[in-house]
């Protein structure tokens, strides 16, 4: 069994990825060889510990106070380890757009409530109305037919 390099041997041939056509980013991988395994794991612990809320790259750039670059790397790194998986949800970052939303590998399903993505939500909302519409018609059709007046209505 061959040593394990930082973490890499089964990832990128051994060692951090570059860029193969800049001398610089191959410069700035093998500068990171001894570090990235320990971003690496605060990475996943700090996403780990948030449970079934994950986090997106943004706010583990935040709260770990990392660029973009480290902070996407690590977590794609992780993400091909299937110690990360993307949840499914997605939600937005400081410039406002919609990000991955990365939970552990062995995390269960999100549960429903309030961890869905607000579009998710706004559908199981719009298919809860229309199931109470066809109840209140059915209601209205019932009552019709008893020949009771209705003085309640949900339109």
């Amino acid at each position: 069994m061959s040593e394990d390099k930082g973490g890499y041997d089964d990832l990128y041939g051994g060692r951090p990825p570059f860029q193969e056509t800049s001398d610089t980013s191959e410069d700035a991988a093998d500068s990171l060889f001894g570090i990235a395994l320990t971003i690496r794991g605060n990475v996943y612990r700090k996403i780990r510990d948030t449970g079934i809320n994950g986090m997106t790259c943004w706010e583990v750039e935040q709260e770990l106070g990392l660029s973009h670059q480290t902070a996407s790397a690590r977590i794609r790194e992780l993400n091909l380890k299937g110690k990360l998986r993307d949840s499914g949800y997605r939600r937005r970052t400081g410039s406002g757009r919609q990000a991955t939303v990365w939970v552990v590998g062995n995390m269960p399903e999100f549960i429903p409530g309030p961890h869905q993505s607000l579009k998710q939500q706004l559908i199981e909302a719009r298919r809860e109305i229309a199931s109470l519409r066809h109840e209140n018609s059915r209601l209205k059709e019932e009552l019709d037919r008893r020949g009771v007046q209705a003085t309640f209505s949900f339109d």
